[in-house]
């Protein structure tokens, strides 16, 4: 039953929304934190604009 629900999973669309849903809150996140002239950091790397975001290598497709 796993191996079912796995290959299902690859098969749609849950995974590439779920890192759009991602990349769509850090944004927020990015927004906030430039603002108050923080900085953001995800999984350890600094992010500089938000296009950078898309680019991190923990959500690289």
């Amino acid at each position: 039953m796993n191996t079912s629900l796995m290959k299902k999973i690859e098969v749609s669309d849950l995974k590439s929304n779920a890192q759009n849903r991602l990349i769509s809150e850090l944004s927020k996140f990015y927004i906030l934190t430039n603002t108050m002239g923080w900085t953001l950091e995800y999984s350890q790397n600094l992010v500089r604009n938000i296009d950078q975001l898309k680019n991190l290598p923990s959500l690289k497709k």
